[in-house]
């Protein structure tokens, strides 16, 4: 199992509450990287959530719960009791945090005169790198060309509403370019990385869409802002963009190609999920029945006429869609927020406890074991600056290692499965 589940001996004191711990290195490893405040606020949302979810259920709100349930079953009863709820006004108040907060960074780069020394150069002219950097107008029109064919291929299989075809096009060239430039900015200012959830879902939800081919389509939606870092570092390594294009075009057939044979051959292997693979069969549980429910909001069951479908009678929103709660879940990370910024605290706190709240505690403890050794151990042993450069490689080289061991593991396993198989 990916983490001992503690749920069923601490539930007479923590009721309707997830417990537990896992045991990995890279978890503590990943806090020394991640910054600081952000991982308090991520255990900050822990305890919040462990000390809530009891009162909550002793209020009857979080009523699906039943002593007895695992991890699993009770995250799931307490997300669609409450925490699904509060985390879609917690994503839509943290949409607001990150256009203050990128407008907020960019003035300040403005004071400093970083930005008005940018834009002094031509920004539509490739930079003089020879890397054979193609001009922004030519990057661009491909996007629209590759955009406009995704959208046509959803649409074309998609059922035909005018609201499907909107948020199409929406997410094409609205919020995919916007989401894009904020991550990118962020990651370039502050090192940050946001999402904001639930955007998509919310879009399914509105589009008057039925059936469950919404879900499972390819929909134009994607966050490309840890890209620019993938150019930089190739910038730097003095990598010709051509090169890069001529290694997809290799790469790519071969990784469909291997890749369609490998998971045939773990399918195959023995049933997913079984006892054969335990971190799969604990998660693929919790994830689908979260599928599952947000599935609900769109599903027609056969025989159904999906023109007397009604959003409102589905499972989603009679379970898990708490208006008030989504209202308390956006004037709680704004008003937060907020006041974090009239107190002069650190805002990364709110970008932390959206990691957190409802979530399992399992992963996040280690975190803030490592967030502390670094900030009050390493960084006065080796050094502020000096430790914050090499704790990235540390963390590089650990999952690198972690990863040829896991992959040489399976690879013997694997092999082991198909020889044992075989009459001889």
């Amino acid at each position: 199992s990916p983490f001992v589940d503690t749920t069923r001996l601490t539930e007479t004191i923590l009721p309707a509450t997830a417990t537990g711990v896992t045991f990995d290195l890279g978890i503590i490893l990943l806090g020394l990287v991640l910054p600081f405040w952000s991982v308090v606020g991520t255990f900050a949302a822990i305890l919040l959530t462990a000390t809530l979810n009891p009162i909550l259920h002793r209020a009857g709100i979080l009523h699906t719960w039943q002593p007895g349930m695992d991890t699993v079953n009770t995250t799931f009863s307490a997300n669609m009791d409450f925490w699904l709820s509060f985390g879609i006004g917690a994503g839509a108040g943290i949409a607001v945090v990150c256009v203050i907060s990128t407008i907020r960074q960019i003035t300040a780069q403005k004071k400093a005169n970083a930005l008005a020394r940018q834009m002094q150069d031509d920004v539509w002219k490739p930079p003089d790198s020879g890397r054979g950097d193609c001009s922004i107008w030519v990057a661009l029109g491909c996007y629209c060309v590759a955009a406009l064919a995704l959208v046509a291929m959803c649409y074309a299989l998609l059922p035909k509403t005018i609201g499907m075809l909107f948020f199409l096009m929406f997410f094409a060239f609205g919020f995919t370019p916007l989401i894009t430039y904020v991550n990118a900015k962020l990651l370039g200012i502050a090192g940050q990385w946001v999402e904001i959830p639930f955007v998509k879902e919310g879009a399914f939800l509105l589009s008057g869409a039925k059936g469950i081919d919404i879900w499972l389509a390819p929909v134009p939606l994607t966050n490309y802002g840890w890209q620019s870092q993938q150019f930089r570092v190739n910038e730097y390594t003095g990598v010709r963009f051509w090169s890069l294009v001529k290694t997809e075009l290799v790469a790519l057939p071969v990784l469909f190609f291997l890749s369609l044979v490998f998971w045939s051959f773990i399918w195959q292997a023995n049933m997913i999920p079984s006892q054969a693979f335990p971190a799969a069969q604990v998660n693929w549980e919790l994830m689908a029945k979260n599928q599952a429910l947000m599935y609900s909001a769109t599903f027609v069951a056969p025989g159904e006429d999906p023109g007397q479908k009604n959003i409102g009678d589905s499972e989603f929103m009679k379970k898990a869609f708490h208006p008030k709660v989504i209202g308390a879940g956006f004037a709680g990370c704004v008003g937060l927020y907020a006041l974090l910024s009239v107190l002069g605290l650190p805002v990364m706190l709110v970008f932390g406890m959206i990691r957190g709240w409802g979530e399992l505690p399992h992963y996040r403890i280690l975190e803030l074991v490592g967030a502390l050794l670094g900030r009050y151990y390493f960084q006065k042993r080796y050094g502020t600056t000096s430790f914050l450069q090499n704790a990235p490689a540390l963390l590089a080289g650990y999952y690198t290692g972690v990863g040829l061991i896991s992959m040489a593991t399976i690879a013997m396993n694997l092999i082991k499965s198909a020889v044992s198989a075989a009459t001889f």
